[in-house]
């Protein structure tokens, strides 16, 4: 009977966790090299978890409280919910959650990359590959969104640089890299935001 409580306390701490979304960037902020194995973890981890609650839904059958085996019941019901919604965020972020930040050497090489350049379509495609597994500050993607050259180049590195921002709460101020208002709100609306 403990173990079941046991059991059913930590899924609910662990699902508690799932339901209120990822935890804030500050407390992801790792070293580098330690974000793959992080992954990972939380990979093994919500598998562990799946399992843990089957293991959990037999163990329940032991109780003899119907009511008590019928409030343990529903927990885990919501706890299996909570393990679906956590292993497709998983899936969907690719990790995004705990993407390294650039290193102030990869970002400045990123920046002459970018300037090197003399079209904005070489310049997207330079980005979006040096972004795709790195985070960028929003101060970082101001500078990079200035050496575009042209508002739809501007508006697709800002669009690119979005999901990988570290403090998208400050995108207001990568917004106003852009001179007309029309830029700015081309922009939230493809994002989808206000």
């Amino acid at each position: 009977m403990r173990r079941v409580l046991s059991v059913v306390v930590i899924i609910a701490l662990i699902s508690g966790l799932a339901v209120n979304g990822q935890a804030p960037p500050s407390k992801l902020k790792l070293l580098p090299d330690r974000n793959e194995k992080l992954i990972d973890e939380v990979k093994d981890a919500n598998k562990s978890l799946a399992q843990d609650l089957r293991d959990a839904q037999v163990l329940v059958t032991a109780v003899s409280d119907a009511n008590l085996r019928s409030r343990i019941n529903e927990t885990l019901t919501k706890a299996e919910k909570n393990a679906e919604r956590l292993q497709k965020a998983v899936v969907e972020l690719g990790g995004a959650g705990f993407i390294p930040n650039a290193t102030k050497e990869e970002f400045d090489r990123l920046v002459t990359s970018l300037r090197a350049e003399a079209f904005d379509n070489k310049r997207l495609t330079i980005l979006r590959d040096a972004v795709k597994h790195k985070g960028v500050s929003c101060q970082q993607a101001k500078q990079i969104v200035s050496v575009f050259s042209f508002g739809d180049g501007q508006r697709e590195a800002a669009i690119t640089l979005y999901p990988r921002l570290t403090d998208p709460m400050n995108f207001q101020d990568v917004l106003r890299v852009f001179t007309f208002e029309s830029d700015r709100q081309e922009v939230r609306k493809r994002l989808g935001i206000k």
